[in-house]
């Protein structure tokens, strides 16, 4: 797997940043599960003009906890929210981040972020999935055990909520169940997602200049699925 220095990286609206929590106990059990590198992932938005009172800037979009609020509404809650790309990468300081670029050949740049956001604030402050029968579910499914069709839209955790926005945006089948879909799917490891008209690069692992930035702790590499 290649090496990345984050200020060579271009962000762009549509990429995935994984994540891999070494500390978290929580992390680690999602990884074990799951049998995957990645306990975390999170969509980027690179926004060109204001957004109700977002500045431009590039943000990630996710769902779980993090120590510091939710831009849109100042609120620190568990669930669906956006945070901005500095505050992220701060926040999981003790993680591996890798990055992979989206590319897509059927919409602009402005334009996929416009749907986007307005994909994004009709799920806003969604509650995180904790519901222990879609955790069971989403086992079963990684193991090829059972197909299943659950698509809950008010209740998320991480890589359900951006395989959500994907198929919204005609980027995913309409048939996936994303409810179930996990972190390790978003990966190149053992990827069963059959995108649509875009693709994703395989991921690089983000190079940081740590020293500089100043550490917030946080322990949930998030609570992320």
């Amino acid at each position: 797997m290649k090496n990345i220095k984050l200020s060579k990286i271009e962000f762009n609206t549509g990429d995935i940043i994984l994540f891999h929590g070494r500390k978290s106990f929580f992390a680690r059990t999602i990884q074990c599960c799951t049998r995957s590198r990645y306990s975390h992932v999170a969509l980027v938005v690179k926004l060109t003009k204001p957004y109700k009172n977002l500045e431009p800037n590039t943000y990630v979009i996710e769902s779980g906890y993090e120590c510091t609020s939710d831009e849109l509404s100042g609120e620190r809650f568990n669930g669906v929210q956006i945070q901005t790309l500095d505050n992220i990468i701060t926040n999981y300081s003790d993680c591996e981040l890798y990055y992979r670029k989206f590319q897509n050949n059927s919409m602009s740049s402005e334009e996929m972020t416009d749907k986007l956001l307005n994909i994004f604030k009709n799920v806003h402050h969604k509650s995180y999935d904790t519901l222990p029968i879609d955790w069971i579910k989403a086992e079963m499914r990684s193991l090829h055990m059972v197909e299943f069709k659950d698509k809950n839209i008010n209740v998320f955790w991480c890589s359900a909520l951006i395989a959500y926005i994907y198929i919204e945006l005609g980027l995913l089948p309409c048939t996936l169940p994303f409810t179930l879909v996990t972190p390790q799917e978003w990966g190149t490891e053992h990827s069963d997602l059959d995108l649509v008209n875009c693709s994703l690069c395989t991921e690089e692992k983000i190079q940081f200049n740590r020293g500089k930035s100043k550490k917030i702790s946080v322990d949930i590499d998030s609570i992320s699925l």
